[in-house]
């Protein structure tokens, strides 16, 4: 017993360091021993510049230009519980020049979640809960006067994602990120006096704001918690999975434009999601599991020039406690990893990582002397509880660390900081004059540049466009600098009201772009001249040369794009030659970002380029197979457009009819599959939007058949065929592609048959859908629902065989079922309502009730698999089964059961507005659901089941609803028993593990 004794107490002294150990991780580090477990890439070091108290929660830090740093403190995070908000905005002062700023001063407190600043005039713009404003400071007592509101209407749902990052664009104009909750934005109170501007829904969106007009406009989105520009302009922002994304087509570049859509409007600089790897010196915890080693809460993106057209991107991720730099370089329209190292670090290992686990990197900013900044929130816990497991979301240490927070400088092994700060407190950049400014424009220093310009843009300093002209022409000068020049110039100019007369941008608008500089300033021009058009007035020769005939890539997109924004103002439309010399491009080019550029250029005479692109790909005979469905969707998009134009008045009849005879008779050969493929697509758009099937004589109905029939031919051109084949009037059209459907199983072919014979085959169609639904594949049922919903005698005879059993309700589900209530009318729609009641029960509580004892039974992971594939793969993917439309559900280690099953039965108690049910109604009839992917002022993009895409142009809309509810159906318990139940569940819990993988490794 003594032994046992000794051996207890030696135990107890051996584990007390580990006990000490706890107990301090419920404080902070001290800052100085923090710093010490920063790890850097050779050549750089880190320094404090402040910590608390001076510094509570940090979200956003800037420098002015008298070398203060001020700070936006989110003390409130991550929801307020004080009976008034204690975010604030503090500015620090270092007054013995030693590097750290020691002195703190409030310049406005009180404010709920602030999370952004940028400097303007005497004053600040911020971003507070749902607002942009501006807090002025007349008396310059460092001491905010008042409260303007600017914009107002941002969404507050949650604090992680509301609106962020002002910053003073290139433009001049004020853009925002917008988080990812929306809103509908307008201008304040007091700045909306006397207009009647209805308030902009923001959607999927960011907006930006000229305060010189008051107006306000919708940008490409949307961001979550990030916003930069490269040198050239460029925007970029990002959101957790997505650790920098860079803005391809801004909205204006797709409004009207045939082919938006055909591409996402944005591309991921830095790998994302699950493609992305993080390398951490922390045993990082993440509620989703799947996310561990990949980026999971990136914020806080930040793009500084390493000169020529290469660019240092920083992003941050908080829960790994690291900071990730990426080298890249411009190629063509797209920032790229520079080299496969940057892209994925071969050293394992990231610019800046922690072994302090409460190190939370949230934002990355600039110092006067040019390094960088990286602010530290400093907390145990960095995720809100919103996305926490139910079971964590009152955990105790959320709040550890709330009483924390750090600022490090981070650059060269020697700081020259303190030597620049003592410069600007002596004479700081707002004494100097603009001649002085605009020579510091040019800088290297990012910061004195973005300094110099923006005070330069609050004097409204117009007597140095001259001076800055100069500048962007000197090519002893950096490119940067000169770019920055440019910019600016162009802006003092605009505002001046006489843009042209001062600003000549033809010099830099040459096909001699043998160089990085030459190539990079050809690249802001043509940005330039995109938001300030009058300077392209009498250069559209250029432009078409650039255009057409540019030996850069990125070039050639920026000159499509300009040409684009001048069709767009009704300022230039292209000529004939113009026109065909386009389209023998497009006949080769593979890349859509391209094409959906050259397409803008000519969005006003889709008609013209129509026969041009037809014959260029005719003459294309080396187009391979695999760009089908490009060819395709260009045929669509233009010939869409040549309708959207008819019907808008913009084309007479016999302009169609001309456009609708050579298009017949470039039928060709088998030989020529994508100009085959080109023109079908292109016919059946105009047959079935206009009643001129009589325009095809007999024989061209006769090669469609053949091409049906045909097994040699490819499958788009098949499907191309049989969707025309059966606007036919002919009754043996009808009874070929009844023949076809019937003996045909193969799943591409299957569905376009049905979908042409419901519509060519009358009453024997209409019979043979619904006796395929009984044995018809999820997939199949998907196809063969909407073909009954359109039509009035298939939904009758629909009930008819749910009332007499013929068909069983739950195989149709309440999912289906409700789309069907929704598309009926009258008596039908009463007795399809009955039938739905009989399965589906309102109250959803209730339901996850009855079948909470499903967790009891003895489950089959396996038998799951087939459940899931059956009824939750078109929307949800786990492992390699399914498509990712909706939430991800695979990472379910964290998830209880009950949760899981909570979740399936009431989809709608907890909902990401991200994933909305839209329901579309077109013109011609069809009912498109899904969430909105991208959208425009003139088309949206619908993703639905199975991740298709579809772009609908707003004209062909006669009726559009959001459902306020989940993607997800309720009612799946129609289909699935208790058992089926649990076997579902122990899959979503253990498909990892099916292979015999040990669980947790």
């Amino acid at each position: 017993m003594k032994f046992q004794r000794l051996m207890f107490a030696a135990l107890c002294i051996a584990l007390l360091p580990v006990a000490i150990v706890w107990a301090q991780r419920r404080i902070p580090l001290e800052p100085q021993e923090s710093l010490k477990q920063i790890e850097l890439e050779p050549g750089f070091t880190a320094r404090l510049l402040a910590h608390e108290p001076q510094v509570i929660d940090p979200v956003e830090v800037a420098f002015d230009d008298a070398g203060r740093m001020w700070v936006v403190e989110m003390r409130d995070y991550p929801v307020r519980i004080a009976e008034q908000p204690r975010g604030r905005i503090v500015v620090l002062t270092d007054t013995n020049l030693d590097g750290h700023y020691e002195t703190s001063q409030i310049y406005a407190d009180g404010l709920e979640m602030p999370n952004g600043l940028a400097f303007w005039k005497n004053g600040l713009v911020a971003t507070v809960a749902g607002k942009l404003v501006y807090l002025p400071d007349a008396d310059e007592d460092l001491r905010a006067d008042s409260t303007d509101v600017w914009l107002e209407g941002f969404k507050e749902d949650n604090e992680q994602l509301r609106a962020n990052h002002p910053r003073l664009g290139p433009d001049g104009l004020w853009y925002i990120a917008c988080g990812l909750r929306g809103g509908a934005v307008q201008l304040g109170k007091d700045l909306r006096a006397g207009t009647q501007s209805p308030p902009l829904e923001i959607g999927s969106r960011d907006v930006r704001f000229n305060l010189q007009t008051q107006s306000i406009e919708l940008v490409t989105g949307p961001a979550q918690f990030g916003l930069t520009f490269d040198p050239l302009g460029h925007r970029l922002f990002c959101s957790n999975r997505n650790p920098a994304t860079q803005v391809v087509f801004e909205q204006a570049d797709l409004e009207g434009n045939p082919l938006s859509g055909m591409a996402p409007s944005v591309v991921d600089v830095i790998a994302a999601g699950e493609a992305s790897r993080v390398f951490p010196l922390v045993d990082a915890w993440t509620t989703s599991h799947l996310h561990s080693g990949q980026f999971t809460a990136a914020c806080g993106v930040f793009v500084r020039n390493r000169g020529d057209l290469r660019s240092e991107v920083f992003a941050c991720e908080p829960t790994g406690c690291l900071v990730r730099r990426q080298s890249s370089i411009l190629q063509g329209m797209r920032l790229v990893p520079e080299s496969t190292t940057d892209a994925a670090p071969s050293t394992q290992r990231e610019w800046l990582a922690s072994r302090d686990g409460w190190f939370r990197p949230v934002n990355v900013s600039m110092a006067p002397d040019g390094e960088l900044v990286v602010v530290d929130m400093h907390r145990a816990v960095i995720e809100h509880p919103r996305f926490m497991p139910e079971e964590l979301k009152q955990r105790p240490d959320q709040l550890w660390g709330d009483q924390a927070g750090r600022v490090f400088w981070v650059g060269g092994e020697t700081s020259r900081l303190s030597e620049v700060v003592s410069g600007l407190q002596s004479q700081p950049l707002r004494t100097r004059s603009d001649f002085e400014l605009a020579q510091l424009v040019g800088s290297d220093n990012l910061w004195l540049r973005q300094t110099a310009t923006r005070l330069l843009l609050e004097r409204e300093a117009t007597a140095v466009i001259g001076t800055l002209q100069q500048h962007a022409l000197d090519d002893q000068q950096s490119v940067t600098g000169r770019i920055a020049a440019l910019q600016l110039a162009s802006v003092l100019a605009e505002w001046k009201g006489h843009a042209q007369q001062t600003l000549n941008i033809t010099s830099f608008l040459t096909t001699d772009l043998s160089t990085a500089d030459q190539r990079a300033m050809a690249i802001a021009a043509l940005r330039i001249g995109r938001n300030i058009p009058q300077l392209f007035k009498g250069l559209q020769p250029q432009l078409v040369e650039l255009a057409v005939a540019g030996a850069d890539s990125g070039v050639r997109f920026e000159a499509w794009l300009s040409l684009g924004s001048l069709v767009t103002r009704e300022e230039w439309s292209a000529p004939p030659a113009v026109v065909d010399n386009a389209a023998e491009s497009w006949g080769k080019s593979a890349d859509r970002y391209h094409l959906i550029a050259m397409a803008g250029a000519f969005r006003d005479q889709p008609h013209s380029f129509l026969h041009s692109w037809l014959e260029a790909i005719r003459r294309a005979t080396a187009l391979k197979e695999e760009g089908s469905e490009q060819v395709a969707e260009i045929a669509r998009g233009l010939t869409q457009a040549v309708l959207r134009g008819e019907l808008q008045g913009k084309l007479d009849l016999n302009h169609l009819l001309q456009l609708i005879a050579p298009i017949a008779e470039r039928l060709p050969t088998q030989g020529e599959q994508a100009a085959q493929l080109g023109a079908l697509v292109c016919l059946e758009q105009l047959v079935k939007r206009n009643d001129f099937e009589t325009l095809l004589e007999a024989r061209h109905w006769e090669e469609l058949a053949s091409l049906c029939r045909s097994e040699n031919s490819p499958i788009a051109n098949r499907v191309a065929a049989i969707e025309l084949l059966s606007h036919s009037t002919r009754a043996r059209d009808a009874e070929l592609l009844g023949e076809l459907a019937r003996g045909n199983s193969t799943p591409a072919l299957l569905g376009p048959l049905l979908a042409a014979w419901s519509r060519a085959g009358g009453d024997s169609s209409n019979r043979y859908l619904l006796d395929r639904l009984p044995s018809a594949s999820p997939q199949l049922q998907r196809v063969i629902l909407p073909l009954v919903a359109v039509d009035p005698g298939r939904l009758e005879l629909l009930v008819e065989r749910l009332e007499t059993g013929q068909l069983d309700l739950r195989q149709l589900g309440t999912a289906e079922l409700t789309k069907l209530v929704a598309r009926a009318t009258g008596p039908t729609k009463e007795r399809l309502q009955l039938q739905l009641d009989r399965i589906s029960n309102s109250n959803r509580a209730e339901v996850v009730a009855q079948y909470r004892d499903c967790l009891t039974l003895e489950s089959d992971a396996t038998r799951g698999t087939e459940v899931f594939r059956k009824h939750c793969a078109s929307c949800h993917r786990v492992g390699e089964i399914g498509v990712e439309v909706g939430p991800n559900i695979s990472d379910s280690r964290t998830k209880l059961p009950l949760e899981l099953l909570t979740a399936i039965l009431d989809p709608n108690l907890a909902i990401d507005n991200n994933y909305f049910r839209f329901t579309v109604l077109t013109e011609d009839g069809r009912v498109v659901e899904g969430i909105i992917a991208e959208e425009t002022t003139d088309a949206l993009v619908i993703r639905g089941q199975d991740n298709r895409r579809e772009r609908i142009s707003r004209v062909e809309i006669a009726e559009m609803k959001a459902s306020g509810v989940s993607l997800m159906p309720e009612g799946i318990e129609s289909q699935i028993d208790q058992q089926a139940m649990a076997d579902l569940i122990a899959f979503i819990k253990g498909w990892r593990y099916l292979d015999g993988a040990i669980p947790g490794r």
